[in-house]
């Protein structure tokens, strides 16, 4: 079975349980931190990922670094990873998880890559185009891209929308090549 299948129960699991138990928000904040702390350290990950540390040092970690930090069910749920030495998923399942959240939410991800930043205006434009592409509500990210030269990329979802000079001038140059 794949990593991301593996990770993608476990997360299912979590998130049907977390609504059973009506935490469903102190979880998905528990995930949002686990992320971050996994795509922000790489000790953190590596230290996952170590098949030399034992399950048991493991779970010693685990508990002393998340708890009070995260609610009883999350920290509950870690223990169990660890005990059935899968604390390597722990790095998937926070993305897994937001991705079911999201679906029972109605939420879709919206990225928009501008060539500069975007500012309020801009930002309801692309709320109010992401709302006509998708009638979920939208959770954008923005990033600034300056060899777009000018204009911008939306994606939503798995739907991406163009706009840059960038784009424009590859679909000149490949039109003119054929």
């Amino acid at each position: 079975m794949s990593e991301i299948r593996v990770a993608s129960v476990y997360a299912k699991s979590l998130l049907e349980l977390a609504q059973e138990k009506g935490v469903l928000e102190e979880v998905k904040k528990d995930m949002d931190m686990l992320d971050e702390l996994c795509k922000g350290s790489r000790e953190f990950t590596m230290f996952l990922k170590n098949p030399i540390i034992t399950e048991d040092k493991k779970a010693q970690v685990i508990s002393k670094l998340f708890k009070g930090k995260v609610s009883d069910l999350t920290l509950r749920f870690f223990e169990l990873l660890s005990k059935k030495d899968r604390e390597e998923f722990m790095i998937l399942i926070p993305e897994q998880f937001n991705q079911r959240y999201n679906e029972i939410k109605g939420i879709v991800d919206v990225s928009v890559v501008s060539a500069v930043e975007v500012d309020s205006t801009l930002m309801k434009e692309f709320e109010s185009l992401s709302r006509k592409f998708s009638d979920k509500t939208p959770n954008i990210s923005t990033k600034v891209d300056p060899s777009l030269i000018g204009g911008f990329i939306l994606t939503i979802g798995d739907k991406r929308l163009d706009q840059s000079v960038k784009g424009k001038l590859n679909k000149i140059k490949q039109a003119i090549t054929k």
